[in-house]
């Protein structure tokens, strides 16, 4: 377990580089350009990313830390249904997708929200457990720790449900509630979910592209209908969730292993006649994790070549226009573009000359480098 929470971890020493375009947004406020914090999704976390500071090194083994906390409390939730094979959860979440994968490598505060929600609920499962008076004093906690998972990253709340099923109610009396929350929510954030169906090329995100999260979890989607209970009809709304906002997808993912694991455990996982090992699999990708990150933009020669051309720019005075993508790199990098969060790009054949760009488009100017150009 402690192996598999290691992976992005080491996955981004080798790379040397962050990887997530918002990601460097935040690590520019960790670096002191706080004028930028007020851009960032979480106010709260600000604060805690000039804590943090610039390095590099530092900010990653921070980013591991809370994604092994995250992973550990999997465990704990999951011995409810999975008992002495609770481990497992974990060791499978973090490998035979690599949607958790890719959360533990977004310097966000995504991942610091949703991982102490789970602490949270691990806390929480652990303490209506004990019959002393420390049972209230672990719900206090998992209570504050849970409203400092809100401040991070509201979207944690879309865990808070867990905390029902862990209950001792009734499997009926946590359905009733389960789908009443799951009906509240929809009404709350119904723009927001009306808005995964605006197929606007131009601005739309890969990660709210609906149906788009489905293509990483193909090898256990066909478990949806064995999550086991009491955890199936929060985890049939995850799954709803996640196909309307490709982005939640992962949250799904540890109801899907369940079933995977208890079907393991109890026929074991069979294609035809050839009996199929997981940790086979869990092995493979474990190594494939640590050398698919050194191919991901942008790799540390894409970060060279923005550098490079800051330094035109330093140089030369000539303006830069970039993918709006990028711009969240390019204020990392030192350069303050306005391209940068959300669409549109910049529109290269109405700006006025000369001035440099950084895109990945082909665009009729002259190539400097892999994506820079002169427009002269």
């Amino acid at each position: 377990m402690l192996g598999v929470s290691l992976l992005p971890l080491i996955a981004l020493l080798v790379r040397g580089v962050g990887w997530g375009a918002d990601s460097f947004a935040f690590y520019s406020v960790a670096c002191g350009n706080t004028q930028y914090a007020s851009n960032l999704s979480s106010n709260f976390f600000s604060g805690f990313l000039s804590l943090i500071g610039c390095n590099f090194v530092l900010t990653s083994f921070v980013q591991w830390f809370f994604y092994a906390i995250a992973l550990f409390s999997l465990w704990e939730i999951s011995k409810k249904v999975l008992g002495e094979h609770a481990w497992l959860l974990p060791v499978y979440v973090g490998t035979l997708t690599p949607l958790f994968f890719i959360e533990g490598l977004r310097f966000e505060n995504d991942l610091f929200g949703w991982s102490l929600m789970l602490v949270a609920l691990a806390v929480m499962y652990r303490g209506i457990q004990l019959k002393s008076p420390y049972r209230w004093l672990m719900l206090v906690l998992s209570s504050v720790i849970g409203l400092i998972s809100y401040n991070a990253w509201s979207g944690s709340i879309i865990l808070v449900p867990i905390a029902v099923i862990l209950t001792d109610l009734k499997l009926r009396d946590k359905q009733i509630i389960i789908i009443s929350l799951g009906i509240a929510f929809v009404l709350l954030n119904l723009g927001y979910i009306l808005g995964s169906f605006n197929f606007d090329l131009a601005t739309m995100v890969s990660e709210e592209i609906p149906l788009l999260g489905l293509v990483f979890i193909l090898p256990i989607l066909h478990y949806w209908n064995k999550i086991p209970q009491p955890f199936f009809i929060y985890g049939l709304g995850l799954l709803v969730l996640g196909c309307l906002k490709s982005k939640y997808m992962f949250l799904v993912t540890p109801f899907l292993v369940m079933a995977l694991i208890l079907k393991e455990k109890r026929e074991g996982l069979w294609l035809k006649d050839l009996k199929i090992e997981p940790m086979l699999f869990v092995a493979i990708f474990s190594i494939s994790f640590i050398i698919m990150p050194l191919n991901m933009y942008p790799t540390s020669s894409d970060i060279q070549e923005m550098e490079l051309l800051i330094s035109y720019y330093n140089d030369n005075n000539i303006p830069i226009y970039n993918d709006w993508g990028d711009g969240w790199t390019f204020i990392y990098l030192g350069y303050d573009t306005n391209y940068k969060s959300s669409p549109p790009q910049p529109d290269w054949n109405n700006l006025t000359p000369p001035f440099y760009v950084y895109t990945r488009q082909e665009i009729d100017c002259e190539k400097l480098n892999k994506n820079t150009y002169l427009c002269s």
